[in-house]
C-alpha cells in the first residue's frame, strides 16, 4: 500500500500523489521517518497558503525541522474551517524556541497576527 510521507496517510494500490498534501506517494515508510513525524508537535495555525510559507521560512531559517499538515483538500477548496487548516508542527524539543520565533516575526510584522501560535 503506499503512503504520503507528509500526512502519513495510506491509500489504495494505484493512488501515485496525496490530495491533501500534493505529494507523491512511496510504497513503504520507513519506521525511522514515521517516528520522528509522530514526535512532532503542532504549534502554529491558519488558513492562506501564503502565511504557512512565511511561518515555515522563519522556522527553516533558524535550523528548525518542520512538518506542515495542511488538511485542505483539492477537491472541496475553502480557506475557512477545520477542513482548511494549515498546521505547522516542529520537534517536541524546539516547541518553545519555536513560539518565541513566531510570536516575534508576528510583532515584527513577517507574519500576519490572524494565524494562531498553540500553546500545547
Amino acid at each position: 500500500m503506499p503512503f504520503c510521507p507528509s500526512c502519513r496517510s495510506e491509500f489504495q494500490a494505484g493512488t501515485a500523489q496525496c490530495a491533501d498534501c500534493n505529494v507523491d506517494l512511496v510504497d513503504n515508510q520507513p519506521e525511522a521517518e514515521a517516528t520522528a513525524s509522530s514526535d512532532m508537535v503542532d504549534v502554529y495555525v491558519c488558513y492562506e497558503a501564503q502565511q504557512v510559507e512565511r511561518v515555515l521560512d522563519v522556522l527553516r531559517s533558524a535550523g528548525l525541522e518542520t512538518l506542515l499538515r495542511d488538511r485542505a483538500s483539492q477537491a472541496f477548496p475553502t480557506n475557512v474551517g477545520h477542513t482548511a487548516e494549515k498546521l505547522v508542527a516542529v520537534s517536541g524539543n524546539d516547541t518553545g524556541r519555536a513560539r518565541e520565533l513566531l510570536q516575534a516575526a508576528i510583532d515584527d510584522g513577517v507574519i500576519p497576527s490572524d494565524g494562531e501560535i498553540l500553546k500545547g
